[in-house]
C-alpha cells in the first residue's frame, strides 16, 4: 500500500460521526459560550440517553472523560461543578464493578425548562430588536425630514440676510437708485466693500428720511470718503416725506 493510500485509510479512520463530538448551538449559547461546559453537557445528554438504567444514570472515571472529549481533569471537576450549580445534571458515589465511582445524571426536566427559557428569550429578544430598529428607522425619518427642514429655513434665512431689501419709494425712485449706485460703488473704490446686512441697517436707517434727505446723506458719504450714511445731519427738505409735498398749514385768520 502506498503512503498516498495510507493516509487516506488514515482519514477515513479517524473521520466519521463516530468521531465527532457534536455540541448543540443552543448549549454553548446557554453557557455563554463556554465550550467546554457545553462539550461535557451534550456528552453527558448523550450517555444519559443510552444508559440502561431507567433513571439516566451512567458512570464515566476521569480518564474516560479525557479520552472521549479532551477536557482536562481540572476542566472535567469545573464543568461538572458548574452544571450542578445550574441543576442540569446530578451526580452521586456508587460502585461500578466493586469500586466507587462518580456516576452521573442528566436532570432533563431541568434542561428541557432551561432550553425553552432560552428560546423564548431569545425570541423575545428578537422581537424586541426588530421593533427598536422600527423604532428607530421611524426616529431616523423624523430626524432626517427635521434636518432638511431646519435646512430649508436655513437657507431661506441665509438668502434673505444676502438679498438687500429696498422699499417701495426707494425701488419707484431713479434718483434714488442712481445714488445708491454710486454709494455703493463709492464703498467698492475705498475697499469697503458694502455687504447685504450693512446695506440693509442704512436702508432701514434712511426709511426713516425723504427721499431727498436720503439721496443727500448718501451724496454726503462720497464727498467725504465715508463709510456710513447721516442722513440726520442733513437739514430738512419742504416735503413730507419720500418727495411728497408737505400738506398745506391752516392758516388762522386774526381777530378769531
Amino acid at each position: 500500500m502506498s503512503n498516498s493510500d495510507t493516509m487516506k485509510q488514515l482519514i477515513k479512520q479517524v473521520s466519521g460521526q463516530a468521531n465527532i463530538l457534536a455540541i448543540p448551538r443552543v448549549y454553548i449559547a446557554m453557557m455563554n459560550n463556554d465550550l467546554e461546559v457545553a462539550l461535557f453537557l451534550s456528552q453527558a445528554v448523550y450517555w444519559s440517553d443510552k444508559s440502561k438504567d431507567p433513571d439516566g444514570w451512567f458512570y464515566k472515571s476521569a480518564t474516560e472523560w479525557h479520552e472521549e472529549t479532551g477536557l482536562s481533569k481540572h476542566q472535567i471537576t469545573r464543568c461538572t461543578d458548574e452544571l450542578e450549580k445550574q441543576g442540569l445534571i446530578i451526580t452521586k458515589i456508587k460502585k461500578a464493578n466493586g469500586a466507587p465511582t462518580k456516576h452521573f445524571r442528566v436532570n432533563l426536566d431541568n434542561l428541557m425548562n432551561s432550553v425553552f427559557r432560552f428560546l423564548e428569550s431569545q425570541k423575545s429578544g428578537n422581537q424586541i430588536s426588530q421593533k427598536a430598529e422600527m423604532e428607530s428607522e421611524e426616529i431616523g425619518k423624523s430626524l432626517t425630514e427635521t434636518t432638511q427642514e431646519t435646512t430649508k429655513k436655513h437657507k431661506a434665512c441665509e438668502s434673505k440676510k444676502n438679498k438687500i431689501i429696498f422699499s417701495d419709494w426707494m425701488l419707484s425712485n431713479q434718483d434714488f437708485m442712481r445714488t445708491w449706485g454710486d454709494f455703493e460703488e463709492h464703498r467698492r473704490e475705498i475697499r469697503k466693500k458694502l455687504t447685504p446686512l450693512a446695506a440693509n441697517k442704512i436702508i432701514k436707517k434712511l426709511n426713516e428720511f425723504d427721499c431727498q434727505a436720503s439721496i443727500a446723506a448718501l451724496n454726503k458719504s462720497i464727498e467725504n470718503g465715508w463709510t456710513g450714511v447721516f442722513p440726520e445731519n442733513i437739514k430738512p427738505a419742504n416735503s413730507n416725506g419720500h418727495g411728497h409735498k408737505p400738506a398745506p398749514v391752516q392758516r388762522i385768520p386774526r381777530g378769531v
